[in-house]
C-alpha cells in the first residue's frame, strides 16, 4: 500500500510540473515584425534576438484577439516598442494551439 501511494504522488509531481510549467517571462527582445493571421485569429511577432521558452516549436509568437481580454492594449503595445525601437518583455507559454506559436500572456514595455 506504502509503495502504490509513493507512486501515485511521484506520478502526480512529475505531471504537475511539466503540464503545468505555466508562462515564462523571457528576455528583453526588440520587435522584428508585426503581422494578422489569414482568419483574424490575432496577431503574430517576431523578434531579433529569437527567445522563446524551453520546449516552444516555434520561435513566432501569437497574442489571440478572442481569449485575451488585453488583446488592444498589448498590440498597442508592441506596435508602439515596434516604432520607438524599444524592447519589450513577452510572458508566455507553449499552450497555443495555432501554428505552434507561443502564446503571449502579456507584454512589458521596457
Amino acid at each position: 500500500m506504502f509503495n502504490i501511494r509513493i507512486a501515485v504522488i511521484t506520478t502526480l509531481l512529475t505531471f504537475s510540473s511539466t503540464s503545468f510549467a505555466g508562462d515564462v517571462d523571457l528576455p528583453a527582445q526588440t520587435v522584428k515584425k508585426v503581422k494578422t493571421g489569414w482568419g483574424g485569429e490575432g496577431i503574430y511577432l517576431e523578434f531579433n534576438e529569437g527567445h522563446a521558452p524551453a520546449g516552444c516549436l516555434s520561435k513566432c509568437f501569437f497574442i489571440d484577439r478572442e481569449n485575451n481580454h488585453l488583446f488592444s492594449e498589448m498590440l498597442s503595445m508592441v506596435l508602439s516598442a515596434y516604432h520607438a525601437k524599444s524592447k519589450v518583455v513577452v510572458r508566455g507559454n507553449c499552450d497555443s494551439n495555432v501554428n505552434n506559436a507561443v502564446n503571449v500572456t502579456a507584454v512589458d514595455l521596457i
